[in-house]
This record gives C-alpha cells, structure tokens and sequence, in this order.
C-alpha cells in the first residue's frame, strides 16, 4: 500500500513525506475498520444459522454425516460467504423469511458496536481525505508562489 501511495502523490519534501505516512496509516486503519465491521457481522450471522439449523431436519442430517458440528460450520459460514451450494442448502433448510429475520436480528443486537464502527470509519475517513486535500493545497500554493515569482522577474 504505501509503494501505492508513493507512487500516486510522489512526497517531494519531508512535509509531504510524513502526510503521505499518514494517509497509509489511515488507509490501513480504514481497511481493518471494514474488515471488523464485516467480521462482526459474518460471526454473528454464522452462529445465528447455525442455532436454526439444529433445529431443522437438514441440520440433523448434516450432523449425523459430520458426526458433530463441523458440517453445520461449513454450511452456515458458506451461507455468509455466498457459496452458492451452501446458499441451497441453508436456505433450503430455513427459508429466507427466517434468514432475514436472524440477519435483522443479528443487526438490531449489534446495532450500538456497528454504529461505532461506522462513525469511527466516517471520521478516519474524513481524516485522511483531509490530509489529501491539505497536500494538494499546499502544492497548488507553492506552484502559484513559483510562478508568482518567475513573472516578477
């Protein structure tokens, strides 16, 4: 990420060098931030599908054939990942009215953590896109200063 950033705004000077610095550190920050609202969200999805699946007789059958929960694990983590024959089966197995109610219910009792998450992505954002344009500024200043300068002349 940071050959990335280099790359596209080139620091010509140790000011730039160490808002550059910052904006990578706050990309960084931003991508874990979305990766653990996204984490959040696909645990407790997972465990919800797997409660409902116990008690289906897919879910039975697919404990008898894992001989323990571990079959029960790959379906539901399936299911939240998108795997289109883990799709079939869980929705199957529970129907999608009760799978959007588990994925409301699982929104609604993380509501306060993911609110976090979202105003802390929204500031770092924010944070970041200012540290961009404060550069750009400056540059766009020194430039006029520059010709400024060269037209006195």
């Amino acid at each position: 990420m940071m050959a990335d950033f280099d790359g596209d705004l080139r620091p010509a000077d140790a000011i730039e060098r160490m808002w550059v610095d910052e904006i990578v550190d706050l990309s960084w920050d931003l991508h874990r931030l979305r990766n653990t609202r996204r984490s959040v969200v696909e645990k407790e999805l997972t465990a919800r599908i797997i409660e409902l699946l116990i008690m289906t007789p897919t879910g039975e059958r697919l404990m008898q054939e894992g001989r323990n929960t571990d079959a029960l694990n790959r379906a539901a983590r399936g299911y939240v990942k998108g795997d289109p024959a883990s799709l079939a089966v869980v929705i199957n197995a529970i129907g999608g009215r009760r799978l959007e109610d588990a994925l409301q219910d699982v929104m609604i009792k993380n509501a306060d953590l993911l609110a976090r998450l979202e105003t802390s992505i929204h500031n770092t954002s924010r944070l970041r896109d200012g540290i961009v344009s404060r550069l750009y500024s400056r540059r766009d200043f020194i430039e006029r200063r520059s010709i400024a300068s060269g037209d006195e002349q």
